[in-house]
């Protein structure tokens, strides 16, 4: 019998692919991420601007939870996130440059630390706390999910994070963009 682990991974894009909006490019790796994974829980659709150029597109961004094989390693689930980027034309070059897909290994439940890798995953993400765009979609669905040293919630975190981030926001139901 195969054990599993609960996985958390964030996407977003802010460019099109292939004649399709970035919104399409989201519904589009879900679909993917269920051909690899058992995805257990989808957020809603969220809206924020591009950072730290505002004038860039705006970001659509969402939240997965999966069921992922016990025996797999992070840096084994990351290779894969990474070779879907690829897939949906993600090339890589300045840091924070607009993208037709970025997909992050957010968290894994009891799981933290540092693998090497390659490639090197750190969980949960490094930047997942000061980030309302990633931990706003993945509070929607995984509320009690504890992140950070002190043991916080991640509902907790994002209702302290949400204030300062009012252009963060859901414009969409899971079942309308999937």
């Amino acid at each position: 019998m195969v054990e599993y682990q609960q996985i958390w991974i964030g996407l977003g894009a802010n460019l099109g692919f292939q004649g399709r909006p970035p919104q399409a490019n989201l519904a589009r790796a879900v679909t993917a991420i269920a051909q690899i994974w058992r995805v257990a829980a989808i957020s809603s659709l969220w809206s924020s601007p591009a950072w730290p150029d505002p004038a860039d597109p705006p970001f659509v961004n969402a939240a997965i939870g999966a069921l992922a094989p016990a025996a797999l390693a992070p840096p084994e689930m990351m290779a894969h996130l990474l070779q879907l980027e690829g897939d949906f034309g993600r090339r890589r070059g300045r840091p924070n440059a607009p993208r037709t897909l970025d997909l992050d290994l957010l968290a894994i439940t009891e799981r933290t630390g540092l693998w090497p890798g390659p490639p090197r995953v750190d969980l949960p993400h490094p930047r997942l706390l000061s980030r309302a765009f990633a931990l706003g979609p993945l509070a929607e669905i995984a509320p009690s999910l504890l992140l950070g040293a002190d043991g916080q919630s991640a509902a907790a975190l994002y209702a302290e994070l949400a204030p300062a981030n009012p252009r963060c926001r859901r414009v969409l139901t899971a079942a309308e963009f999937v």
